[in-house]
């Protein structure tokens, strides 16, 4: 309940008898938190909107490599199916089409890692572990050579994205996508 003394001090404030800062009167200093909670709130929106659009653009991309990955099923149940779509593998084996197309989903999946953890939608520690398991593949396996290539990417193809997965490969150091803000598209 207000005391009497806050009463005096606010009805000396609407009389003008109180000097609010820099000399403005009441209605001036209302407008002006008006106007930064409006500015507040834009800014609030600004943000939900930016994070809603990268949510939307992952989730495409997600739903992509999944449709991706059912086709290549489909390639790897019937090799034929590959060969007749890619003339180049025409002379390869059963065995080889099918490292071939589970090499490409496990590069899809890092590339919607690195994506997601560009976009900061994926933590630090969920990233890392993907680097681990990306380089444990591909070190550790003596058919690196047969199974890496860069036909492997769908989306890291070109630019930076490109030049960190490459890097990858080769066990370089990897700087986290995430901080790069350079790199991140909007």
């Amino acid at each position: 309940m207000p005391s009497l003394r806050d009463d005096l001090v606010f009805e000396s404030i609407i009389a003008g008898r109180v000097a609010l800062p820099l000399g403005m009167s009441l209605s001036e200093v209302v407008s002006l938190l008006a106007a930064l909670g409006t500015l507040a709130t834009i800014t609030g929106l600004v943000i939900t909107i930016r994070r809603n659009t990268a949510t939307s653009r992952l989730d495409t991309l997600q739903r992509m490599v999944a449709e991706m990955n059912h086709l290549r099923q489909q390639r790897a149940t019937n090799p034929s199916l590959e060969r007749s779509l890619f003339p180049d593998r025409r002379d390869w084996t059963d065995e080889q089409i099918a490292e071939h197309l589970a090499m490409v989903q496990l590069a899809n999946t890092l590339e919607w890692a690195y994506i997601a953890r560009r976009s900061g939608m994926l933590d630090l520690d969920v990233w890392e572990s993907w680097v681990a398991t990306w380089r444990g593949v591909i070190e550790n396996d003596t058919k690196r050579d047969s199974l890496y290539h860069a036909s492997v990417w769908t989306f890291g193809r070109t630019g930076t994205m490109a030049k960190d997965l490459e890097r990858l490969t080769k066990g370089d150091d990897l700087p986290d996508p995430y901080s790069r803000k350079s790199s991140r598209r909007r």
